[in-house]
């Protein structure tokens, strides 16, 4: 039996109160060690963006980038194995110059505890639940799976993108987005094999795979507003 569980933080007295509350980049290991990225400060800290832990012992601080303001570098998007023993968070450093291409695009790296690879640069950074795989998103729009074990990489065409905060399964399978398509975005990669659509999963906005790869739950925009959709790679 499948059981989804809902976490609901609650803003501790750690926190200034004047200052309004924002979570963002939750992990979650199995047994319930959460990980969430604020802006929110305690007495006398920066105001820059960190990443905070939660554990039976209450909340601290699991990383900070070093910034003193709001230009960072900042401490983002954790992400967590199921059972921890793989962690990690980016570090989100703004561009100043033109040597961080185009745009002055900011510089993200990941940097990983516990994993054969200790830092590697992507926009967007995920590891499935067995601690076997990450998918990430580079600066030019491509998407890379890594299998930690042997370090061997596989790319996808340019213009796809990971579909949410959980788009790997631990068999390697990706779940992701094309952003050249409206009326089938939503893509399954069985491992080692070609992309292909998602039965039924037009206007997918975004989406999560389940561990196994057996499940698909994925936003879709409607007439009405939103809808929650769960389904399986065949559209079953």
């Amino acid at each position: 039996m499948q059981r989804l569980v809902i976490l609901t933080l609650a803003a501790s007295t750690l926190f200034l109160p004047a200052l309004q509350a924002q979570y963002t980049g939750f992990a979650v290991t199995d047994d319930g060690r959460l990980f969430f990225s604020s802006q929110l400060s305690t007495s006398g800290a920066d105001s820059s963006i960190k990443v905070y832990r939660v554990s039976s012992d209450g909340v601290s601080l699991f990383a900070s980038g070093g910034g003193v303001d709001l230009f960072g570098p900042h401490a983002i998007s954790p992400l967590t194995s199921g059972d921890g023993s793989i962690t990690g968070y980016g570090i989100n450093s703004p561009c100043r110059t033109g040597s961080c291409g185009f745009f002055a695009l900011p510089h993200t790296t990941f940097r990983l505890q516990g994993a054969a690879i200790e830092a590697i640069s992507f926009d967007s950074l995920s590891i499935s639940r067995n601690g076997r795989f990450l998918l990430g998103t580079t600066f030019d729009v491509k998407v890379r799976l890594i299998e930690l074990p042997s370090q061997a990489t596989r790319e996808f065409p340019q213009f796809l993108r990971t579909a949410g905060p959980q788009p790997v399964d631990n068999s390697g399978d990706a779940l992701l987005l094309d952003a050249r398509e409206t009326n089938e975005p939503l893509l399954f990669v069985p491992s080692g094999q070609d992309p292909r659509p998602v039965p039924g999963a037009g206007l997918a906005l975004s989406g999560v795979l389940s561990p196994n790869g057996d499940r698909i739950a994925y936003e879709r925009q409607t007439t009405a507003g939103y809808e929650l959709v769960l389904t399986g790679p065949q559209g079953a």
